[in-house]
């Protein structure tokens, strides 16, 4: 916070010493910092689908050119005055709209550390351990077969050979990770797949109606998939999806958005590795082996099948 504190009067200066009026410096000010704060919000709503974006770049980069030009030529007028500040707060509330998931996610954390122990009906023995394996990433056979000229049969039908339901052309509704498991967990459908961040749907994956729904009856929850719950974090869990801090997550809205998204590939990636998906292999299996008075559910997250193809 201080940091940013000391840029935007760094820039109020820069911009004084320039225009050589107070007033003009400060409105300079305020539109430099709404492009810097609001560039994903206006990327992706304005531009991603039709622009590139090195002609967004140029577009931000040529539009306070000449907000500089034009204030250097013109006087203020409170017509301007009262414009500049209706964009302040509108870029403001769709902050705070954007992310109303975080915030939410903060206030349901307070509350889940004085919410009382859950009352857990008596175990029902007779409850069949539910497994969930996850090959993120994995074609369906169908296709394995079409484009691949591969036959993926002889796994499958190992698979049901076990008492595995397996989908035969299965398909996803949503694009991303987080979308299709979040509505997955949750049993039901999103109003809206569009997000510009993936703090709605991580925070959907963390308080999860399934998990709740199988707790309550008496089953032991164990998750080994790529992403925390509130009461069952994982071992396996990817740093790209942890929970951000708020001022982390706010910088992820601005123009440093376009930098910190290839960095979270990387992440993904550095963290991802062969000895990882073993061990998340034992797990599964080492659980299939203990017998136990509870039922189980199990969330096997497997990356294996994600690229970089490990």
């Amino acid at each position: 916070m201080a940091a940013i504190a000391i840029t935007c009067l760094l820039l109020y200066k820069v911009a004084q010493y320039f225009l050589k009026d107070q007033y003009k410096a400060a409105y300079f000010t305020i539109l430099i910092l709404v492009l810097c704060f609001s560039s994903v919000d206006i990327y992706f709503t304005l531009f991603s689908s039709f622009l590139r974006i090195r002609y967004y770049l140029v577009i931000v980069v040529l539009l306070p050119g000449l907000c500089f030009i034009w204030l250097k030529a013109k006087p203020i007028s409170i017509g301007v005055n009262r414009l500049l500040n209706s964009f302040s707060v509108f870029f403001l509330l769709l902050f705070l709209i954007n992310n109303q998931g975080l915030i939410r996610q903060v206030i349901h954390r307070q509350l889940m550390a004085h919410k009382p122990e859950r009352d857990l009906r008596p175990v029902n023995s007779s409850f069949p351990d539910i497994y969930i394996l996850l090959l993120d990433g994995y074609a369906n056979n169908n296709n394995l077969k079409k484009y691949w000229h591969f036959s993926n049969d002889p796994f499958l039908d190992s698979l049901r050979k076990d008492g595995f339901f397996v989908l035969g052309s299965s398909l996803s509704n949503y694009p991303y990770t987080v979308q299709t498991v979040s509505t997955m967990l949750n049993m039901d459908y999103h109003q809206t797949s569009y997000a510009l961040t993936d703090n709605p749907f991580l925070l959907e994956i963390a308080n999860n109606k399934t998990v709740d729904l199988l707790s309550d009856k008496g089953y032991q929850i164990h998750n080994f998939s790529l992403f925390d719950f509130n009461t069952h974090p994982s071992p396996f869990h990817l740093a790209v999806f942890s929970e951000k801090s708020l001022m982390a997550h706010f910088i992820n809205q601005t123009v440093f958005y376009f930098v910190s998204f290839n960095q979270s590939q990387e992440n993904v990636l550095s963290t991802v590795t062969l000895d990882r998906e073993r061990k998340l292999v034992s797990k599964v299996v080492e659980l299939t082996k203990q017998a136990s008075d509870q039922p189980k559910f199990v969330y096997g997250h497997f990356f294996l099948t994600h690229p970089p193809f490990i």
